[in-house]
């Protein structure tokens, strides 16, 4: 999870992790030096972060590319600082027998409008990805040797080196695996 000036929503997020059916996970929380407050926020769910660390970056791919070289586990997702997952996701990967690359499932979007949350469910659509970011980056989970392959997120593209660099897996045949279940619940408005 990245961070900055994230305390009107990472609770929410850290208490989606907490909330798992399933625990078996590391939980790595980047802050890119916030000031509002997240930082004391992150610190108290010292029970479920494995790992935190608040400092200065070059931006959110940055960030992540900080997780990613932290990380120990056998996938990497990214859940950012206003996101969610249902109570089911990290059970749903572990129990899948895949030998695919990168598992990816449906998200669901959350907007706030006037004070109400709508929501609405969405499917990736991987034959669309060479026109657009048809798979969602919150809902996707990459095997960490991958990133040893294509490299990490490149710092060319500010808001989206995350397509950049699935899009590049997807041209070199990497093997991707639909997951037919919610993995992530978006908040739309976010970076």
């Amino acid at each position: 999870t990245v961070s900055y000036n994230s305390a009107q929503t990472i609770a929410k997020t850290l208490d989606s992790l907490r909330e798992q059916t399933c625990r078996d996970f590391e939980s790595i929380v980047i802050d890119g030096n916030s000031t509002d407050g997240t930082q004391e926020i992150v610190q108290s769910y010292d029970d479920l972060i494995t790992q935190f660390v608040s400092e200065s970056d070059k931006g959110i791919y940055d960030a992540m590319n900080k997780g990613i070289d932290l990380s120990r586990g056998k996938y990497i997702s990214f859940l950012n600082s206003d996101d969610r997952y249902p109570n089911h996701t990290i059970q749903t990967i572990l129990d899948i027998d895949s030998d695919g690359d990168i598992l990816y499932g449906n998200m669901i979007k959350e907007r706030k409008l006037n004070g109400k949350i709508y929501t609405r469910k969405v499917k990736p659509d991987l034959s669309n990805m060479e026109q657009t970011m048809s798979v969602f980056h919150p809902s996707i989970f990459v095997r960490r040797e991958l990133f040893n392959q294509l490299g990490k997120f490149s710092l060319k593209y500010s808001l989206a080196a995350d397509y950049h660099w699935v899009l590049k897996a997807y041209l070199q045949g990497i093997r991707f695996e639909y997951i037919d279940s919610p993995l992530a619940i978006f908040s739309v408005g976010g970076v």
